[in-house]
Parts: C-alpha cells; sequence; structure tokens
C-alpha cells in the first residue's frame, strides 16, 4: 500500500496501541516472561512513601516512617482522650455522633498508611510488595478523612455548639478541634495527590451517616440526653427542617474536600517552585 496512504493511520493506531497496554509491562527476568499490572496514575508509589517536602526516592526515610506512626498515635490518643474525659452517659452513646465516626475513620485511615510505609520501607522493591489497589484506596480515604475533620469542626462549632448552655471541655477541643489541625497540617506535609473524583467518598460517607441517623430516630433511639435526635439540628420528627439541614451538611462536605484539593494543588506548585519537579493538576 501507498506509503502516504498509511502513514496518517500510524499516529492513531500508536496512540490506541499505547492507550490499551499502557496498564501492563512483561517482565523477562524468568524463563517464561509473564504480564503484570503497572502503577497507574492514581497509585504511583513513591509520592505515598515520602514526603513532599523530601528528595524522591523509591523508599521511605526513617524519619518519614517515623512520623507515620507518630500520626497514627496522636489520633489514637485523641480518641482516648476524648472518650475518657467524657461523661459515662455520654460514653455509652458515643457511637451514634458523627464525631466518633470521623474519629475512627481517621484512625482507620492512619493505620493504613502506616502499614503502606511500613511495607515499603522493609522492602527492598516496594512495587512488587504493596498492592495498588491498597495505595489508591489510602489515597481516596486520606482526602476523605481530611474533608470530614474540617467539616466536622465547622459544624459542631457554627451550628452545635452554645457558648452560654455548653462548657468547653478537653474532649470537645480535642475531638472538635486538635483532630483538625493534625490531619491538615499532615495534608501539607504528604505527597501524594488528591483527586476531585474522590469527592464521591465523604458524600457517600455523609450519606450513609444521615441514613443512620433516620433510622436510629424511627427505631426510637436517643441521644445521650434522652432526646428522641442524635443531633437537634437532625431532628427527623421535622423531616423538612432535618432534610435541608442534611443537603446543607452535604453542600459543607462538597467545599471542605474542594478546599482539600485546593490545597493540595498549592502544595505542589510551592514544592515545585523549590525543587525541579512538575506540576500537575489531578481531576
Amino acid at each position: 500500500m501507498n506509503d502516504s496512504l498509511t502513514r496518517p493511520l500510524q499516529l492513531p493506531i500508536k496512540i490506541l496501541k499505547e492507550d490499551c497496554f499502557s496498564n501492563f509491562s512483561v517482565e523477562e527476568e524468568d524463563e517464561y516472561p509473564r504480564v503484570r499490572p503497572r502503577w497507574s496514575r492514581r497509585s504511583e508509589l513513591h509520592l505515598y512513601l515520602k514526603s513532599q517536602w523530601e528528595s524522591c526516592s523509591e523508599q521511605p526515610s526513617r524519619c518519614y516512617l517515623l512520623y507515620r506512626w507518630a500520626h497514627l498515635a496522636v489520633l489514637l490518643l485523641c480518641l482516648v482522650l476524648s472518650l475518657a474525659t467524657c461523661p459515662v452517659h455520654y460514653l455509652l452513646k458515643c457511637y451514634i455522633y458523627m464525631t466518633t465516626w470521623a474519629q475512627c475513620f481517621h484512625l482507620y485511615q492512619a493505620a493504613i498508611g502506616a502499614t503502606i510505609v511500613t511495607m515499603g520501607y522493609r522492602s527492598t522493591e516496594p512495587h512488587r510488595t504493596i498492592s495498588p489497589q491498597l495505595v489508591s484506596l489510602y489515597g481516596a480515604h486520606h482526602a476523605t478523612s481530611v474533608a470530614l475533620a474540617l467539616g466536622v469542626s465547622f459544624v459542631y462549632w457554627v451550628f452545635i455548639y452554645e457558648r452560654g448552655a455548653n462548657q468547653l471541655t478537653l474532649a470537645k477541643i480535642t475531638s472538635h478541634g486538635i483532630n483538625s489541625v493534625v490531619m491538615m497540617l499532615d495534608l501539607l506535609l504528604v505527597a501524594h495527590p488528591v483527586y476531585l473524583l474522590d469527592i464521591a467518598y465523604p458524600l457517600c460517607f455523609g450519606s450513609v451517616y444521615t441514613m443512620f441517623t433516620v433510622a436510629y430516630h424511627y427505631g426510637g433511639g436517643t441521644n445521650a440526653k434522652g432526646n428522641p435526635y442524635v443531633y437537634k439540628i437532625l431532628d427527623w420528627s421535622q423531616p423538612m427542617d432535618a432534610l435541608s439541614f442534611a443537603v446543607i451538611g452535604m453542600c459543607i462536605l462538597t467545599f471542605m474536600f474542594l478546599l482539600v484539593w485546593f490545597v493540595s494543588t498549592m502544595r505542589n506548585s510551592v514544592a515545585a517552585r523549590l525543587k525541579p519537579t512538575y506540576i500537575i493538576v489531578h481531576i
């Protein structure tokens, strides 16, 4: 066939081949080559094994390993302090509150992060020992955790806390203040990106909690003060008011996640000015 006719087809075919087979690579170390999945855009491992402010490395530093476990320990301490300083009648009902749900979620994602870094530190080939799916899950849940921390603190101090009626206690400061500071500092230190598509995670979290409050109310549940609702602003005996605030809560979570994404993007931009790297806006 004439080269002038086939040349226009070469570029589309090349792009199609790269797009279809870019997720796989062939290893030829063994007698029989095998195909293994490559790391995708969402799970570039080295970004999860270092701080944004460290030099690029395939394995985590000892300092970053210690930081990840210290981060987990601080979040665990915050949960213990907030529960240990609560009155007994609050402690028995702690599982119904959004604050406790968020604190447990903070611990869950921090434990995954510490585990990933530990596996990378102990392995000479982290790409072989660490699951890409686990890393992608951690990245999405980390961003969700930061958004939850900011959202819970905002809703509590703006809509729930009553300065004259409620006494300011260590439990309230720990669970509605220190958690947000700890998670925000972590966002500034980590190197992995935040993706806008992960906004589905905090919205799913908020939806599940909203459905829980509905089921809890109609199941005859009461809060720590004996009222037939978890929060006064989510009193489902007045469904329109409760539904309105549930929508407002979703909007707050959306805004907080967008704030997390913006801070992550600005962090990458500042780091790019301090050292040679690429600025990537993740969609």
